[in-house]
């Protein structure tokens, strides 16, 4: 069995050289080579943005951003605030103030009780 695995591991190694002296030989001759096929039909090519394609798009994402920083008009239009359905109210001032002080009396209390966290 392990001749048979060094045997698939050097038809490998020879398959790998036969393949980068073949992609050589393309580079050197030139793209109108009659028979120009990728060395690997398996893998995908990756598609690549030319350059004015990514200028184009860099300029477009500018334009967009400074609409956006201006309060142009290329973004989309807001909605009117739907009426709110809750009952509550909002919280008056005093309310607050009233709430804080309720706070501060409870920490007040639980820091003579010597406690780290209320309950």
């Amino acid at each position: 069995m392990n001749d048979i695995d060094n045997v698939i591991s050097r038809l490998e190694k020879q398959r790998s050289a036969i393949d980068r002296a073949l992609l050589a030989l393309r580079e050197i001759s030139g793209p109108n080579t009659a028979n120009a096929q990728p060395v690997s039909q398996s893998k995908s090519r990756k598609r690549r943005l030319s350059p004015e394609g990514r200028r184009r798009i860099i300029e477009a994402t500018k334009r967009s951003w400074a609409a956006k920083k201006t309060g142009g008009t290329r973004t989309a239009p807001k909605r009117a605030a739907a009426p709110s359905s809750s009952r509550r109210g909002k919280l008056s001032d005093d309310g607050r103030k009233r709430l804080a002080l309720a706070m501060k009396k409870r920490w007040a209390t639980a820091k003579k009780a010597g406690k780290q966290r209320l309950a």
